[in-house]
């Protein structure tokens, strides 16, 4: 096992306390270091997830999906009890044992890939033509959306096919969708100003939204 591995090991089945002054060694190290705290914050990141929201026919349209077990019986061989080994413990895939553990991020995974079907479509539409959220002070052009100089708009804005120029101020997240987000010198965004021009970005910026 690889010191990157026994790190991952402590942070998933816990620290004993014979350990610690293994893992603090293991920790002196600058890369497994890093590589500790990056552990840590997805850890910490796939707790705060909240719980998805499923349909009500969401366990059966998931279990209409899976293909149909065949049960293949076999007959075991006589042995003799003298022959009888005692058998040998079963021994489940590290994947197996870490889905185990996160059955929550499974869930949200399985909803995440038939949302995804959903976002494709409002994907391809945002190319044909621009949407925008409607505040007042802004200005509108075909392909443009404007928050002049001295405007203020309290709340997050998203535009969609075309792009964002923001010269005044957002108190909040601004987001242009297939399209460019520029801040001038004097504009001033309090969120996060996100420029989504990939199907991946999308999908994660939809997910969002709904939480």
């Amino acid at each position: 096992m690889t010191p990157e591995e026994k790190v991952q090991q402590y942070l998933e089945d816990g620290i004993l306390p014979e350990e610690s002054d293994e893992l603090r060694h293991l920790l002196e190290d600058d890369d497994l270091y890093e590589a500790y705290l990056q552990y840590e914050r997805i850890d910490a990141e796939l707790k705060a997830l909240p719980r998805p929201k499923l349909s009500d026919d969401f366990t059966a349209r998931v279990m209409a999906s899976l293909p149909d077990a065949k049960v293949r019986v076999e007959v075991a061989p006589v042995t003799r009890l003298e022959d009888k080994v005692r058998p040998k413990r079963k021994q489940h895939s590290q994947w197996m044992t870490w889905f185990r553990k996160h059955p929550g991020l499974i869930a949200a995974a399985l909803f995440f890939s038939l949302m995804s079907s959903a976002t494709l479509g409002l994907w391809n539409e945002s190319t044909e033509t621009m949407t925008y959220t409607k505040v007042p002070g802004i200005i509108v052009t075909s392909k443009e959306v404007v928050i002049p100089k001295g405007v203020t708009v309290d709340r997050d804005i998203t535009v969609q096919g075309g792009d964002l120029r923001i010269e005044g101020t957002v108190n909040g997240n601004a987001t242009a969708v297939h399209g460019r987000a520029y801040l001038a010198s004097a504009g001033e965004v309090t969120g996060e100003l996100e420029q989504i021009d990939r199907m991946f970005e999308w999908i994660w910026y939809s997910f969002k939204q709904i939480f």
